[in-house]
């Protein structure tokens, strides 16, 4: 097994891969809240699990499959939705998830 944990989550419809989730863990990471325009508060070197990539097939965006992955990976880690880390840069539909999912801020990496 690798270091960092790496590992996939697929959303699967009709036989069908409908969305990915690309998990790895890491020590390495800040506080970001949303009203700061991005800018990292505090660190913490806690081993969190990080969203690395997550896709949805565009004609399903918004309809909960990335909240699903997300929620999946943080059962299966036993850890609660705001204590994952996100990698960044975040696409604009990555931003709008993981603000969705901890309105207060993530921790990033």
């Amino acid at each position: 097994m690798d270091d960092d944990n790496i590992r996939a989550y697929v959303a699967l419809a009709n036989e069908r891969a409908i969305g990915y989730l690309a998990v790895s863990d890491t020590r390495h990471h800040g506080w970001l809240e949303w009203d700061t325009t991005d800018r990292v508060n505090l660190t913490d070197d806690t081993l969190r699990a990080r969203v690395n990539i997550i896709h949805v097939a565009k004609m399903l965006r918004g309809q909960g499959v990335g909240r699903r992955l997300v929620e999946a990976m943080a059962f299966d880690t036993d850890v609660a939705v705001e204590d994952i880390s996100w990698s960044m840069p975040f696409s604009s539909a990555g931003r709008s998830l993981a603000q969705s999912m901890s309105p207060d801020g993530v921790w990033v990496s």
